[in-house]
C-alpha cells in the first residue's frame, strides 16, 4: 500500500545458463535467453527464487507478473528458481 514502506529484494545480474550450471532448477516457467538481452540496457525480463515467489505472490502464478525494478523500471518475471545459498 502507498505510505507503507516498500519490500526490496537482492538482484544479480547474470547470464542465460547460469541456473544450470550451478544445478539450480527452474520450477516454473523458463530461464532467461539470449533474446532477454539487450546490450547496453536493463534486461526486462527476470527470474526470482521460490522464496520470493511466496512472500510476495502466495497463491498466484509469478510467471508473466510485473515488478516494479530500482523505484519505476517494470520488469516481468519469466520464471522462478530454486532457493540456494
Amino acid at each position: 500500500p502507498e505510505g507503507q514502506p516498500q519490500p526490496g529484494a537482492n538482484w544479480r545480474f547474470v547470464s542465460p545458463g547460469l541456473f544450470e550450471a550451478l544445478g539450480m532448477r527452474v520450477v516454473r516457467g523458463r530461464d532467461l535467453d539470449e533474446g532477454d538481452q539487450r546490450v547496453g540496457e536493463f534486461p526486462s525480463r527476470v527470474l526470482i527464487n521460490e522464496t520470493f515467489a511466496q512472500r510476495y505472490f502466495d497463491g498466484v502464478d509469478p510467471v508473466g507478473q510485473q515488478i516494479v525494478f530500482l523505484g519505476d523500471e517494470h520488469k516481468e518475471i519469466v520464471g522462478v528458481v530454486s532457493d540456494t545459498r
